[in-house]
């Protein structure tokens, strides 16, 4: 049954050609940093830095896979940190504890704080400028994204590490890929199969306390005016509901929330389209707003 549940959550970032992507010769990469750990469980990331002096806004990368499955090196993502290297980013990608990790929340959401606490702290060594930060997640890397937007160091949610715990953990903006930001009202098939997970490791069997437990730790309940959020999905999305980014949206309008939308649809676009159809000419437009996006808020130094 576990085979099953992985498989079926693999099926979330689907294995494609990245052929409008290239790696640039100029990147320096350096794979697998540790940059924490938690118990026996080690965090590692791996480090895009553009060729230049610098310094360089920096990114902080966070893979989807609905906290079951998923990889900071899975193929179809890689050339995406490197063509966000090629725009002048240094770029961060990073693991996370994972359900069967022991990644319960809030366990991911600290360490993908920790993984931007580590990334500032060695501003120097890779050339980060560290007022020049955002964050891009995918899937179940956008809610994490959406968990470090929107709530700047938050003692709840601030790295275990003593060296990092009073760390600066606030972005410039963030860019969310298809997140799902409401578990309550989370219901497609895979949210079920994710929730019975998680409440098997959580232990919480109490309808009631489980579900003040998912409000808890839905992004839905923290948004705020800023920072400015970059929101793209496709229409329909056959994985996370439209119910969850309309809902998102409308409380962003309630916050004053300053945001971008780029919904999507056509023939073959889905869940993870940006990486799973980097050819299409919906992706295409989606990474040049994108772009744009990060430009004015993130590496822009007005």
């Amino acid at each position: 049954m576990k085979k099953y549940y992985l498989f079926l959550f693999a099926v979330v970032v689907i294995t494609c050609s990245v052929s409008a992507f290239s790696a640039d010769a100029g990147i320096t990469v350096t794979k697998n940093i540790v940059f924490g750990k938690a118990g026996s469980y080690v965090l590692y990331g791996d480090m895009y830095v553009p060729e230049g002096s610098g310094p360089f806004p920096g990114i902080l990368f966070i893979h989807g896979g609905g906290f079951i499955t998923g990889d900071k090196l899975r193929s179809s993502q890689v050339p995406f940190y490197h063509l966000v290297a090629q725009e002048g980013y240094t770029v961060f990608s990073i693991n996370y504890r994972l359900i069967q990790d022991g990644g319960t929340f809030p366990d991911c959401i600290k360490d993908v704080k920790t993984g931007l606490a580590w990334m500032i702290a060695h501003r120097d060594v890779y050339k980060i400028d560290s007022d020049r930060i955002g964050v891009i997640g995918m899937s179940a890397g956008a809610y994490l994204a959406a968990m470090i937007a929107f709530t700047p160091n938050d003692a709840r949610f601030q790295p275990d590490d003593k060296a990092l715990k009073d760390s600066d953990t606030s972005v410039d903006a963030a860019v969310l890929f298809y997140p799902p930001m409401n578990f309550n009202t989370f219901n497609s098939s895979i949210a079920t199969i994710f929730k019975l997970q998680l409440k098997k490791k959580t232990g919480i069997s109490s309808h009631k306390k489980f579900a003040e437990y998912l409000k808890f730790y839905s992004p839905i309940n923290y948004v705020k005016k800023e920072p400015p959020i970059f929101l793209s999905f496709s229409e329909p999305d056959g994985i996370v509901e439209n119910s969850q980014q309309y809902e998102f949206m409308d409380r962003m309008k309630e916050a004053g929330t300053v945001f971008e939308r780029v919904a999507v649809s056509g023939e073959g676009i889905g869940h993870g389209f940006v990486i799973s159809k980097p050819d299409s000419p919906q992706s295409i437009e989606v990474r040049k707003r994108m772009f744009a996006f990060l430009e004015k808020y993130v590496k822009s130094e007005d």
